[in-house]
């Protein structure tokens, strides 16, 4: 059996061209469970896209009990951009759920999305990776606070084998938030980043989603026992701009007091020394040198809780 590969119309544009929202079903041997992979939100985050794309390959339709539905570029005009937002209307699709039938391209884009695609399903996947500036350890979030799924949501995170799972209280308009809202559980993914995919974060990611599709008994097989964390976090600003210089390595665990890096001048001198006020583990790290004051450097995970030791 092949893949069903379809396109869902979403708006005429202004040149005459038509926006669509590729979408990919691997129909197995039942209707349910219905699992609905999106990757792509983001124009500048394609981990997730090829891992789904490869995926699709490789999964024999057959073999699944139930339907996966895979979304690999949810949003075209921003991967062809290749941007966070879309070039038709500057939104971050990540913010605007459940979007408006008579909106702009992406409130229509999430409207489609969510209304033709999401709310028939019966778990949700978001994939994303770091901002292309940065990168990120692999992680996934879940959104705690909305009770009707997260005890569904955090059990899923856990069988697909993240080790770090972020307690989460996810912003208004996100995909994921509204798609909890509706009752559907649902987790999103971190992993990679620098705007290109690599061959672990893709592997990492695929692996994921069978361990996944298992907890959900769309595929034969045992689901491994989590051993992990449940983390909090938090963020770390440049204290002015310069030329970033940040030589910690992603997974580092720091005291307060550490010093994470550096930003010098033009000139190469130091204008400020990044002091850690208390500890945490490197998630998240900026690796583009330049850098503005106030913009976000570092991202830290502490343990649930407030402890911090593993």
């Amino acid at each position: 059996m092949m893949p069903d590969r379809r396109t869902l119309p979403i708006a005429l544009l202004a040149d005459g061209s038509r926006l669509e929202l590729p979408i990919v079903v691997l129909a197995g041997s039942a209707p349910r469970p219905r699992l609905v992979c999106v990757a792509g939100i983001h124009g500048d985050e394609p981990e997730g896209m090829l891992a789904l794309m490869q995926l699709a390959d490789e999964l024999d339709p057959a073999r699944i009990n139930g339907e996966l539905v895979l979304v690999p570029v949810a949003n075209p005009p921003a991967f062809g951009a290749g941007t966070r937002t879309s070039p038709l209307d500057g939104i971050d699709l990540n913010r605007i759920f459940p979007g408006h039938p008579d909106g702009s391209a992406s409130e229509r884009l999430a409207h489609s999305l969510l209304d033709r695609v999401l709310r028939p399903a019966d778990f949700v996947l978001a994939l994303h990776s770091w901002y292309r500036s940065g990168e990120v350890l692999p992680y996934v979030e879940y959104g705690h606070a909305i009770e009707r799924t997260a005890e569904r949501s955090l059990a899923a995170a856990q069988a697909a084998g993240f080790e770090l799972i972020r307690v989460s209280t996810w912003p208004a308009g996100l995909m994921t938030r509204v798609v909890n809202e509706a009752g559907i559980p649902a987790i999103e993914a971190e992993i990679g980043g620098l705007g290109r995919p690599s061959r672990d974060g893709t592997a990492r990611t695929k692996s994921s989603i069978r361990a996944l599709m298992t907890h959900l008994g769309m595929l034969e097989g045992d689901v491994a026992p989590w051993r992990g964390r449940i983390v909090d976090q938090f963020e770390v600003s440049a204290p002015c701009g310069g030329f970033l210089d940040i030589p910690v390595p992603l997974g580092a665990e720091l005291q307060a007091g550490d010093t994470l890096g550096l930003v010098r001048g033009l000139d190469g001198a130091v204008r400020e020394r990044i002091v850690l006020d208390r500890p945490g583990l490197l998630a998240a790290v900026r690796r583009a040198p330049s850098v503005q004051p106030g913009e976000r450097i570092a991202r830290l995970f502490t343990d649930h809780g407030g402890n911090h030791g593993r």
